[in-house]
């Protein structure tokens, strides 16, 4: 949701040798208390390929897409949801 994001994010892109890279910020105080940036690093096609979060005390989780399927169907019964009381 653009708006959305938009709404949220201070949002800084620039492109890559091979692809794009994204910074979204918080523009919301209480948003920016847990995370301070968020950077996508994506290909040509847009895929993300490195997602890295920094949070507020200066941690930082990397995560490294090297291989994914996209828009496969998904096997019957893979997600479940409970019944509603």
């Amino acid at each position: 949701d653009h708006a959305a994001l938009m709404r949220d994010f201070t949002v800084q892109a620039r492109r890559l040798d091979a692809g794009f890279t994204a910074v979204l910020t918080p523009k919301a105080a209480a948003l920016a208390e847990h995370v301070q940036r968020i950077e996508i690093d994506t290909d040509a096609q847009l895929r993300t390929r490195v997602l890295r979060i920094d949070d507020a005390r200066g941690n930082r989780i990397t995560v490294t897409i090297d291989e994914a399927t996209y828009d496969g169907e998904l096997p019957p019964g893979l997600c479940t949801y409970p019944a509603a009381p």
